[in-house]
């Protein structure tokens, strides 16, 4: 498993599968996004000992000489980023059976994965969308503010990024079928972890070994990457429900209103009336629809009728 989010399909494709950007275009791209984050989350450790030694000098220069057709299909790029990875890295011997990518939105592009990786299976994870919003905001001094212009902006970010999330995870699945796509809940993971990991070694076609129970990466104990600066030994439950602690009851209230049907489809319960929460909704849509661009100008006086 790459170990990094590579963001290749957010940062890499759809945008750079394009003849508009050259060979050395979409190899730059790679190095400067992909293996900057597999660097960042290297040289981020501070007990370095810990750590196998990595040569993401050779690793970069391997990807860029395989990748050797003059307009390099996003296939290829994924493929070749992976194999450089492989070859390089300090944990992986022997012939690989299985491989793993993962970044935020590939749902997004599930049928071009699928078309890409007609044997491929998908492992969708969803959380309650509370929880999921009270992560980010829990992210707004170290990240968030620096992306958006305001709480409000990363609540509707939220709605609009977290519900198409939701809906792909019945429609991917509906497509694939459940033998090919999995809908993992969050809060099954981190509460039952061995019982889950367990399915997901029979999903995949692995052997469950106990060592998936402790994330790693580089051959060392991963930390976790929670904005809180908390350091995890072992997938730990704490952050699962607290909701009610990490967001208000008017974002809550929003978020049950846009999510309700979602939220019941994948067994999250509404803790808010959906009178109470149509209210809050109303008002946020106050927020959104006045803080938009192209919203009313009330300065300007309204068009005469002809």
């Amino acid at each position: 498993m790459f170990p990094a989010d590579s963001g290749f399909f957010y940062a890499y494709y759809p945008p750079y599968d394009s003849n508009q950007y050259s060979r050395q275009d979409k190899i730059r791209r790679i190095r400067e996004f992909s293996f900057a984050n597999a660097i960042h989350e290297y040289e981020k450790r501070t007990l370095k000992d810990e750590l196998l030694p990595v040569d993401f000098t050779k690793m970069t220069s391997d990807f860029e000489a395989a990748v050797t057709r003059e307009n390099p299909t996003a296939r290829d790029i994924l493929c070749q980023m992976i194999r450089a990875y492989v070859e390089n890295s300090p944990v992986c011997s022997g012939e690989i059976s299985r491989w793993v990518e993962k970044t935020t939105s590939s749902e997004i592009y599930a049928n071009v994965i699928r078309e890409w990786f007609p044997d491929a299976k998908y492992i969708h994870v969803i959380r309650d969308p509370r929880d999921n919003f009270g992560s980010l905001k829990s992210g707004w001094k170290a990240r968030y503010q620096n992306q958006t212009d305001s709480p409000e902006a990363l609540l509707q970010s939220m709605i609009d990024r977290g519900k198409l999330g939701f809906e792909l995870a019945k429609i991917n699945q509906s497509a694939w079928g459940e033998n090919c796509y999995w809908i993992l809940k969050y809060e099954d993971l981190v509460k039952n972890p061995e019982a889950t990991m367990r399915a997901a070694a029979q999903f995949i076609g692995i052997s469950y070994d106990p060592i998936l129970l402790k994330p790693s990466a580089f051959g060392a104990l991963w930390r976790g990457n929670n904005f809180d600066g908390k350091v995890f030994s072992a997938i730990d439950p704490e952050n699962a429900g607290r909701w009610q602690e990490r967001i208000t009851e008017h974002e809550a209230k929003v978020l049950e209103f846009h999510f309700r049907d979602v939220m019941r489809d994948f067994g999250y319960s509404a803790h808010h009336s959906l009178a109470t929460a149509s209210d809050a909704a109303r008002k946020h849509y106050q927020w959104f629809n006045y803080a938009k661009r192209d919203s009313i100008n009330l300065q300007q006086p309204a068009v005469p009728s002809p």
